[in-house]
């Protein structure tokens, strides 16, 4: 079983990324790559730290322009990582952001941590991003 507790029944490739994106929160990079297999290049990933001291990693994946890749592309990773997570998805339409022309971001909460996916067109770069973020847990 994953970190997450999934749902059944799961289809093979869905259960293969909730492996992924657990083994991803856990700390292990190399699965940044084979959360989006068909991404036109490998994601711009990194590492922060909240006031709170939890850990988030991140990652982006660059598409042409309002692509409509990029729009299956975020759907198709919805539609999975909703069953990797028990709570299922929250969606958010919070428009309160200063850079993109346009913002879809959907938030998935599970015993390991919280997961924000979000797509944006960002016409000054002529760009459309899918950003993936992870909050870890704090161990108790």
């Amino acid at each position: 079983m994953t970190a997450f507790a999934l749902m059944v029944p799961l289809q093979a490739q869905s259960a293969d990324l909730c492996e992924r994106v657990a083994g991803w929160m856990a700390g292990d990079a190399a699965q940044a790559e084979m959360i989006l297999p068909t991404a036109a290049a490998p994601p711009l990933c990194g590492t922060s730290l909240a006031l709170s001291g939890a850990t988030s990693v991140h990652c982006a994946w660059g598409y042409p322009y309002r692509a409509d890749a990029a729009r299956a592309a975020f759907d198709d990773l919805a539609a999975q990582l909703n069953l990797c997570f028990e709570e299922g998805e929250t969606v958010s339409k919070d428009q309160i952001v200063n850079h993109p022309d346009s913002y879809d971001l959907l938030e998935f909460e599970g015993e390991k941590g919280r997961l924000a996916l979000s797509l944006k067109d960002k016409g000054a770069r002529q760009e459309t991003f899918i950003f993936l973020r992870a909050e870890r847990a704090n161990a108790d």
